[in-house]
């Protein structure tokens, strides 16, 4: 399978994920299929769980930026890796506002 990448934001305050269709082909689904954030956490492999909440609350609440290379498993039950990468974006109050990244399907 060639490198795939694709786009997404995730609005902090609602913990909203916006993917692009892209992005949903990553994880396994139709274009058209619901991908909320509930739905990536669900996806991460359970063993990559706290080191993915730990870089993502670190990105939120220090660095602005979220690098994190983990597994996934679709709801196949393959496992795939995948790499994220993000950079935090602002409210003029200094509040983060929204995480803007890519994924990347490493396998």
């Amino acid at each position: 399978m060639a490198a795939q990448i694709a786009r997404w934001r995730f609005q902090i305050k609602t913990r909203t994920l916006v993917p692009s269709v892209e992005c949903r082909a990553i994880y396994g689904l139709n274009p058209d299929a619901p991908f909320s954030f509930s739905d990536y956490l669900d996806a991460v492999h359970p063993d990559d769980r706290e080191i993915q909440r730990s870089t993502l609350a670190a990105a939120i609440e220090r660095t602005g930026k979220y690098d994190l290379e983990h597994r996934i498993t679709w709801a196949d039950g393959s496992v795939h890796r995948v790499r994220i990468m993000g950079s935090l974006t602002y409210e003029d109050d200094g509040t983060p506002f929204e995480l803007v990244g890519a994924s990347m399907l490493m396998d």
